[in-house]
């Protein structure tokens, strides 16, 4: 069963020697594609251990300069590639997004009421079912 998760983002440059392990998985993930129109293929790095499996869904809140955080709409991953040198280990996850625009997390916060803002701030799984219903509806919206 899928799950939905919150990522928390901040940009960064790629580790050197990860570049042909990324465009790899793109071209991967945009063959396995299942919206042609209205979606876009996109992706993240995550370090460390992953727990993003295929088919879950993902809300990406990234984190801007002078801090200001945007919120994407749900995203299916639909594939993921992991990357390892020197000890270290990088997971690229590659999302099936609707082509829609980010907004900001306090208006999102705002929309979704009392205690939102602090519940989008979180990484990983939304074990609040009706938390995360009302962050769906949301985008449905659109």
């Amino acid at each position: 069963m899928p799950h939905l998760l919150l990522a928390q983002l901040e940009p960064a440059d790629l580790p050197e020697g990860s570049e042909e392990t990324e465009e790899k998985g793109l071209s991967i993930a945009k063959a396995r594609r299942k919206h042609k129109r209205n979606y876009i293929v996109d992706s993240f790095r995550w370090s460390g251990a992953c727990s993003f499996r295929e088919r879950d869904e993902v809300v990406r809140v990234t984190e801007q300069p002078k801090g200001r955080r945007l919120v994407d709409a749900p995203a299916d991953v639909i594939y993921t590639r992991s990357w390892r040198r020197n000890g270290r280990e990088i997971t690229f996850i590659y999302l099936e997004l609707p082509d829609v625009r980010r907004i900001s997390l306090e208006t999102l916060a705002r929309r979704l009421g009392y205690g939102a803002k602090k519940k989008l701030h979180k990484n990983g799984i939304v074990r609040n079912r009706a938390f995360g219903e009302k962050l769906l509806r949301n985008w449905n919206q659109f």
